[in-house]
């Protein structure tokens, strides 16, 4: 899915995602109450 300047985006809790970009951008990510980032490995592939 392509977003362009100004898109929104929901993702409900417990929800795997992604995200990657060719270009500069700016990411603005905004949570209600208590969250966390689990960074993927790349050992073994």
């Amino acid at each position: 899915m392509k977003l362009v300047a100004g898109s929104f985006v929901a993702i409900p809790a417990g929800v795997p995602h992604f995200g990657w970009t060719n270009e500069e951008t700016v990411l603005q990510i905004t949570g209600v109450g208590p969250w966390k980032i689990n960074y993927m490995s790349v050992i073994g592939k």
